[in-house]
């Protein structure tokens, strides 16, 4: 079976600092199999030269921003359309990874491929009060639950690696979602199987001013996300994810329903509750009509 690893990760004018960390958190794995695959969307800052200086150590694709929101989906899509590996992990620029990451990982799965088609790890999580660094070690996983079950309830399972081929069943990243669009991807691999789970934090995702300003940027996103969260965990997912129209009919009737002064009202008087609640009855009025067809 082809062992190389082929990591992706998307930029965006990231601070320089959390840039190379993550780039040599990479390299500097102590297992060698690796190619690191780095899609630059964009970027208007020192990113293309930073970059440059890993001369071949790193696949770089840069793409030119046609619009001022294009999500992370087209940045991954390119990986996974270039990738010569055997496995996958997706990442962000601000994270990195300890250095025996993948070599535990796949040294754990090694003779099991036929049984799980990953493999992931408790991470820990950094944020920064007024200069103070605070860690969090998460744990997130369930004895008794698959994988899709714990990612459902968790959202994230750290360090993830994929067997390409569940990643290439799985299909490409839905582009015309403009938030949680690798939630939804990772929901559709982990219905192929389970991963294996090594309790020991190997992955680090650090918060900061400019991932908080990112995931606060639109009102309009924030209403999408979190309503889609409520949905995939009450929908049936075979369903919705049988059905493509059907699916998108009901992110569109979230997005158009409700309009931001709207949530923002209801948010602040504690009403939140009760708009998911009347989404869901609208969103499955207007989906269940493509799902029918």
């Amino acid at each position: 079976m082809n062992k190389l690893i082929t990591i992706v990760v998307p930029t965006y004018n990231e601070k320089e600092e959390l840039l190379r960390k993550a780039i040599e958190s990479i390299l500097n794995q102590t297992y060698s199999e690796i190619e690191l695959i780095v899609v630059d969307d964009g970027s208007t800052d020192d990113t293309p030269r930073i970059l440059k200086e890993y001369g071949n150590d790193i696949r770089v694709f840069r793409r030119e921003r046609d619009s001022e929101f294009r999500s992370v989906s087209h940045a991954f899509n390119i990986g996974l359309e270039n990738a010569k590996g055997g496995w996958w992990h997706h990442d962000a620029a601000d994270c990195y990874h300890e250095l025996e990451w993948a070599e535990r990982c796949m040294d754990f799965v090694a003779g099991r491929e036929d049984v799980v088609i990953g493999v992931h790890t408790d991470f820990a999580v950094h944020h920064f009060d007024e200069q103070i660094e605070h860690v969090k070690v998460e744990q997130r996983w369930q004895p008794g639950l698959s994988s899709l079950e714990n990612y459902r309830r968790h959202e994230c399972l750290g360090g993830m690696i994929f067997q390409m081929v569940a990643c290439k069943k799985a299909g490409s990243w839905d582009i015309r979602f403009p938030r949680k669009q690798t939630r939804e991807w990772t929901m559709r691999v982990l219905q192929l199987g389970n991963l294996a789970y090594i309790p020991r934090e190997l992955w680090h995702f650090v918060f900061h001013e400019s991932n908080q300003m990112k995931r606060n940027a639109s009102v309009k996103y924030r209403i999408l996300g979190d309503l889609k969260n409520g949905f995939d965990i009450q929908h049936n997912m075979g369903i919705a994810f049988g059905a493509e129209n059907g699916r998108y009919a009901m992110v569109e009737a979230m997005r158009t329903f409700f309009t931001a002064p709207e949530w923002e009202k209801e948010r602040l008087s504690g009403k939140t509750f009760d708009l998911i609640e009347r989404a869901k009855k609208i969103c499955d009025e207007e989906a269940s009509e493509q799902w029918e067809r």
